[in-house]
């Protein structure tokens, strides 16, 4: 039994790397996503400062609009202002995911 599990963990890594082509775009915005909803949690703590990560949300969803109606150049810059706006590395992070999303 042993064996046979061991077999199909084998098998399975492929697969998966093939899904993270085609479902890379539905992987990455999830994540984000839920960052993004905790990120609004935080921002309703009076102990947040700034609010900036409520300040996030319609700057990805402009971003992620961009790249929906076609505009890589458009979310490209969109993606440069968020980030040159954005003090925390995890933004940052969360915001390229975006691009890394669409390619």
């Amino acid at each position: 039994a042993t064996q046979e599990s061991m077999a199909g963990m084998s098998r399975r890594p492929p697969s998966m790397y093939w899904c993270v082509g085609p479902e890379g775009s539905a992987v990455c915005p999830e994540r984000a996503m839920e960052t993004r909803n905790g990120a609004e949690d935080m921002g309703s703590k009076p102990s947040t400062p700034g609010g900036d990560p409520t300040a996030q949300c319609p700057r990805t969803e402009g971003i992620h609009a961009a790249y929906k109606q076609g505009d890589p150049s458009r979310a490209r810059h969109l993606l440069r202002e968020a980030c040159d706006e954005s003090t925390s590395q995890l933004e940052k992070g969360q915001l390229l995911s975006i691009s890394a999303a669409y390619g």
